[in-house]
């Protein structure tokens, strides 16, 4: 569901509260922006399937973003790294630390890629026996 799906039945009040939330306001302070009590919007947090929905898709919106972001420094980020490792001038503890950082990252790459794999093929097994 994208945002503008789960916001379009919502009331004035709830979508304010949901930006106010989605941009990391406590529940007091988005009760106030919201212009609600805060026993108000624990309510609608917890038991309105329409205003759920669309705080889980406003958050889904952001970590979305952060994960663009994430992903187009990763080059220069590596970069970095790398460069480190390759300069004989650097701290030998900074080269080190690159060099630590090179091989677990790489580590956990793997296996997040291993499991991927794995459960690519259950889900397909799972769907098979149906």
């Amino acid at each position: 569901m994208t945002s503008k799906q789960a916001t379009s039945n919502l009331t004035p009040k709830m979508r304010r509260a949901i930006t106010a939330l989605a941009g990391g306001a406590t529940m007091p302070d988005a009760a106030r922006r919201a212009g609600v009590g805060e026993r108000t919007l624990y309510r609608w947090r917890a038991e309105r399937p329409v205003f759920i929905a669309a705080l889980r898709a406003a958050d889904d919106d952001q970590l979305q973003a952060a994960g663009r972001k994430l992903t187009s420094a990763t080059d220069q980020a590596l970069d970095v790294l790398i460069g480190v490792l390759n300069d004989p001038s650097a701290h030998v503890y900074a080269r080190l630390r690159a060099a630590d950082l090179v091989l677990t990252h790489r580590a956990k790459f793997a296996e997040l890629l291993n499991l991927s794999e794995r459960l690519a093929a259950l889900e397909a097994a799972t769907r098979g026996a149906k």
